[in-house]
């Protein structure tokens, strides 16, 4: 059973931090600056001109994109009794395709597994470019991901509307696993990182577009849940921060806390709830004018939690099952 649980935790920790909590915000701006008062009587000043920029995304039909995201993650899992630390690096390689504008600006895109590579505690676990064949148990699972796919549909203030393909993923990726396994953990993996799921934590990565037009110095908080998954209450503070040649400079803070709403996942006959949830995140980005992608982006996070298993009294120990871990991820949009 234990050794089911640590099974577990591949999943779980690949569902925390794989989409990540990074921007956790929705579509309804809330500006924070400071209104100055004009006195229009006045004609001898003249008010310098403020640029307003529209902050959304702004994609066309049949473009392509590629995008590479590398994390480096400490983690930190105590269950039974029994800690372990493990120290992840990763690199995937997004293609992104444009696959289809409506008239009222809803797109919908298609993201493809280009490659990947992924070290634990400085071994490669695995990596794409060197063949996708491997025998270690997660690289397998890395591997059915290689040149598969999964759509988002979304609109131009980052709303996911939809999200598909990603349970057929899932499949494909609890194949690699014995069937005794699959069996207890499966309804556990696809309410963590199923479509649904993952249609929520998505949301957290497209969440700092504006629906209005802003300009630098401009500020906004908001405030989001998820109550699926990696359930949690966030919020987040924009604020637009310069405006380059190159793009659009932003800066965001992220605190997470417990959602009450959130229903206990279960694992076979078993559930589990995260309690005293807490994090924190930090993220730079440069998000280009012209198309409203990410240039480039910077984000650290950390959180941590108390897991609560019912069902387990024979096998629990008196420490509280706890989960940890900080995180650093970096985005680049590749020149194709």
């Amino acid at each position: 059973m234990i050794r089911h649980f640590k099974t577990l935790g591949i999943f779980l920790l690949a569902a925390i931090f794989s989409v990540g909590f990074l921007t956790a915000c929705d579509n309804n701006q809330t500006s924070q600056q400071d209104q100055q008062n004009t006195d229009t009587t006045n004609t001898d000043q003249t008010e310098p001109e403020v640029q307003l920029v529209d902050l959304a995304l702004k994609l066309e039909a049949e473009e392509t994109y590629r995008m590479k995201i590398t994390t480096t993650e400490d983690t930190t899992q105590t269950m039974f009794g029994e800690t372990t630390k493990t120290k992840s690096e990763s690199e995937t390689i997004y293609k992104i395709d444009v696959i289809n504008v409506d008239e009222d600006g809803s797109t919908t895109l298609k993201y493809t597994y280009e490659s990947m590579k992924s070290m634990s505690d400085g071994a490669v676990v695995f990596d794409s470019n060197l063949g996708t064949q491997t025998d270690n148990p997660q690289g397998r699972i890395y591997q059915t991901l290689i040149g598969n796919s999964y759509n988002v549909v979304l609109t131009p203030m980052g709303e996911i509307q939809s999200v598909s393909g990603v349970n057929e993923l899932i499949d494909t990726m609890l194949d690699t696993v014995d069937s005794e396994i699959r069996d207890l953990i499966e309804p556990l993996v696809k309410s963590i990182v199923g479509e649904e799921s993952i249609k929520d934590l998505m949301q957290t990565s497209f969440g700092m577009y504006a629906a209005e037009p802003v300009k630098v110095g401009d500020e906004w908080t908001e405030s989001w849940s998820t109550t699926t998954g990696f359930a949690a209450n966030f919020e987040t503070t924009v604020k637009f921060t310069e405006l380059t040649d190159n793009g659009i400079k932003l800066n965001t803070t992220m605190t997470l806390s417990d959602n009450p709403k959130a229903e206990a996942l279960e694992f076979g006959p078993f559930k589990m709830r995260f309690n005293n949830l807490s994090g924190e995140g930090k993220g730079e980005f440069e998000l280009d004018q012209a198309t409203g992608l990410f240039n480039t982006a910077t984000i650290t996070q950390k959180f941590d939690a108390e897991l609560e298993l019912e069902g387990l009294e024979v096998i629990t120990s008196d420490e509280p099952a706890t989960i940890s871990g900080t995180s650093e991820t970096k985005y680049e949009l590749l020149k194709s």
